[in-house]
Parts: structure tokens; sequence; C-alpha cells
């Protein structure tokens, strides 16, 4: 028919009399050539045909039909023709393998999903209806049964598993609260306690979410049910652990007020019955006496500067103040005020970038900037000190930097400077109580920063120390 010519661009006397299998529609396919003629076999035997095949169409485009032959017999039984008929499938099966491309596709989600949700440490659940008590639950992962004992085909299958999970005493509340968050159609997290199939009582909390169609109806309602027995397990050993603490603070508060007062009597008194015993009876001692008198006095005399360290120390968390909004600069200027002498007896050069404003206790940054660059005077070498302060912003964070040119610190004690009454250097070349770093560390940490050092032997030191940027 003229369908058929029109798909090869042909006329009828161009095809007629041609041995079907040898003519345009078939010949630029060996398989569909060989298939076609098995066919007519079959045909010709007395079968009717159904089968698809490619064949071709004028612009070399292959097409997929839906071929049927039918054989035509005489009255007296014998073969007369052949009847082909062919309808295009083409777009039919192409939509035929999208299908199951997306089948495969959907399946392949869904068993990934599957997966995930098998492995996932809670109760994953869809329910359908209000939850007043008799909502009914058309999904629930097998975690379900793993948690409370109760299989999923209890839980698909119980129209008051609710009531069965939830512990009485939390029952109106944990309703109360689900049915506010369905009313207010948003997601939202409800905590109660659940009873377990074997009676055991466990604490959990349950994320929810509505599921709505187009029009914004409510089809249905899923969430995640979790056992937070370990959170507060881990709750209320942190808030022992915070009792613990405030009660070490309020002890070494205690200590602080016992090392200022209490200690430093009994070394007063030391101190001046040595001073007296050596004035009234200096006449009746010998050369050694002094000296030991000396050395108790010497020994007195850094047993008060040692409480007066710590005091020092306690007094970064004891003596705080609160963060307010502050000018790093103001700080820095009030540290050099105090280190005035120090500075012009080493005829030292200080100079510092501009300064940002920051969120810190205006004290104890005076404080770090005294101590670092009063590490800077002390730690000197014979050229006069040069202290330049700079300050980056880098990722969240004021970083600042203290850098020197003195006598620098070797590689391997960087991680001990901070600790606090260590010391690199002996008493009689550097004095002093090995406090003023961990000072400063403190305070930094105090402030939810850290602090660190980088050094040269020989070359000189940098101290940095990042505080948070509060704009950020």
């Amino acid at each position: 028919n003229q369908s058929a010519l029109k798909a090869i661009n042909l006329s009828l006397d161009e095809v007629q009399g041609q041995p079907l299998e040898q003519t345009a529609w078939w010949t630029q396919n060996a398989e569909s050539q060989q298939s076609l003629k098995r066919a007519m076999s079959k045909a010709a035997g007395g079968q009717v045909v159904r089968y698809d095949i490619e064949t071709n169409t004028s612009d070399s485009a292959g097409v997929i039909l839906d071929l049927m032959l039918s054989p035509m017999f005489t009255h007296d039984g014998k073969l007369a023709h052949l009847i082909i008929s062919g309808a295009d499938i083409t777009e039919r099966k192409k939509a035929e393998q999208e299908s199951r491309q997306l089948t495969l596709l959907l399946e392949a989600q869904r068993q990934r999903l599957h997966n995930l949700l098998a492995h996932v440490p809670g109760i994953i659940w869809e329910g359908v209806g209000e939850p007043d008590g008799n909502q009914r639950v058309t999904h629930v992962n097998a975690y379900a049964e793993k948690m409370l004992g109760y299989s999923v085909a209890e839980w698909l299958n119980n129209g008051d598993i609710w009531r069965k999970i939830v512990h009485p005493e939390d029952w109106d509340s944990a309703r109360i609260q689900a049915q506010a968050l369905y009313e207010s159609g948003q997601a939202g997290l409800v905590q109660f306690r659940c009873v377990t199939k074997s009676g055991r009582v466990i604490p959990v909390e349950t994320h929810t979410a509505l599921i709505k169609n187009q029009a914004g109806e409510v089809t249905s309602i899923c969430g995640a049910i979790l056992d937070i027995s370990e959170r507060q397990q881990s709750a209320r050993a942190l808030a022992r652990y915070a009792r613990e603490l405030r009660r070490s603070n309020e002890e070494l508060q205690q200590f602080a007020y016992v090392a200022s007062h209490d200690l430093q009597e009994p070394l007063r008194m030391v101190t001046s019955y040595l001073q007296l015993l050596e004035s009234r009876y200096s006449h009746q001692l010998d050369e050694d006496a002094h000296d030991f008198i000396n050395y108790a006095v010497d020994g007195a005399a850094r047993m008060k500067s040692l409480i007066h360290a710590l005091l020092t120390y306690s007094r970064v968390e004891t003596g705080k103040q609160e963060f307010a909004s502050i000018e790093a600069e103001n700080a820095l200027k009030q540290a050099l005020n105090n280190l005035h002498l120090v500075i012009e007896d080493n005829e030292a050069i200080i100079t510092h970038d501009p300064l940002p404003c920051i969120t810190a206790d205006e004290v104890q940054v005076t404080q770090l900037f005294q101590n670092l660059i009063g590490n800077a005077l002390k730690f000197r070498r014979e050229a006069p000190p040069r202290i330049h302060v700079s300050v980056e912003r880098q990722n969240g964070e004021w970083v600042f930097a203290v850098k020197d040119n003195g006598i620098g610190i070797e590689q391997q004690y960087l991680d001990r400077i901070f600790i606090i009454f260590q010391r690199l250097h002996s008493k009689a070349k550097y004095p002093g109580t090995g406090i003023g770093l961990s000072v400063c560390k403190k305070v930094v940490e105090r402030h939810g920063g850290r602090i660190w050092a980088a050094s040269e032997p020989g070359q000189g030191s940098t101290f940095y120390f990042a505080f948070p940027d509060a704009a950020a």
C-alpha cells in the first residue's frame, strides 16, 4: 500500500515482482532479512506469524514494526498467497524501554532507601490520620522491632500501637504536642518515654513532618523515633561535671584567699624574725650564719612571689569581668603604659598595626599584651629590643602576633612554655616565677581562642593568639 511505499520512497513498479526480503525495506539489516525469511517459511506452512522486527525507511532511519504474516489458501487447501501487515510501534517501544529504565531506576532507588532505612538507628514510620490515638501506621522500618520489640506486622496491623508504646504517664502530653504540630502544618519534635514490648522504659524523641499533595492537603504524616538514653546520660554526666567544676572553682577561690592572706602572714613573720636575728646578733654570727640567714630570707621571698603568681593565675577565672566590645588598641596602650619604665630602661622600640574592635575582657587583654611584651623585653639580646604587634583576620578569627628580636626558643621547648611554673633558664639569669605564659594561655582560652609560638634561637620569637571574631 501507499504507506509502505512512502516509507522507502519508491513506486509500486520499482518493487513489484521482487522477492520481498530483497526489497529496500529489509536489505540494510541482514538480521531482519533472515528473520523475515524464516517467518515467511512458517507462514507458508500454514501458521499465522506475528513478531516485532526492525526495518528501514527512505532516510535510513530504523523503525520497529509489529509484523503479522497470514497465509491465504485456495478452496482445495493450497497456499495462494501471504498477506503481510505491519504497524509502526517505534514510539511505543521507545516508551516501553524508557519505562523499563525508569522502573529499574526506581527499584534501585527503592533498594537504596530500604538499605538506608535499615541502618538508621531509629524507627522510621509513616502513618495516616490525626495523632489522636487512632492514627494508623502504614510503613515502619525493621529497626522498630530491634528498638521496641514489636514486629513490623504488629505495627501495621495494630490500631492502638501508639497507646502500647507511649508511656501512660506521657500519653496526654505527647498527644497534645503532636496534635498541635499536626494542626500547625509544621515539622516538629516531641519527647516522651516509650515502653518496649518487654516492659523496659526508654526516653525517646520523635521528629515528625506532614506529607501534602499538590493541593496542599495532608495525605500522611511521617517521623523518626530516636532513643535518647545515651544523650540524657551524657547530659547528666555533663551536669555532674559542671557541678564539680563549680565546686573546684569555689575551692580555688578559697585557696586564693588563703594564699593572699593566711599563707603570707607566716612568711612575713619568718622573714621579720630572721632579719631581727641578724640585726641583734650580727656580731656573734660568723660568715656562714649570715649566708644561711640570707638564703632563708631569699627562699621566703621566692615563696611569696610564687604565692602572688598563683593568686594571679587563679584570678583569670575568679576575677573575670563580663565580655564587652573593646578597642584592642586601647588595651595595648594601657599595657605599654604599665611597662613604660622597663621599655625606657631597655631602649626598646615597640610598634603596632591598627588593631580591631573585639569582644573581650579589657583588663585581661591588657594583661595578655603586658605579659607577652614583658617577656620580649626580658629575654632580649645585646641589641635593643624591637617588638611589633600585628593582626590579621583569618577564617572568622582575629589572629594577633607579637614579634620580637630576642634570644628565641628552641623548637623542642615550644610546647612546654605555656605550662605553669615551667622555666627554660635559671632564676639568676632571668628572674621570675615562670607563670606569665600560662596566664596568657588561660586568658586566651577563656575567650574561646588559642595561643601558640614560633621561634628561631638567636633570631627572635613570635607569639600568636587568636580570638573569635564576634561579627563573623
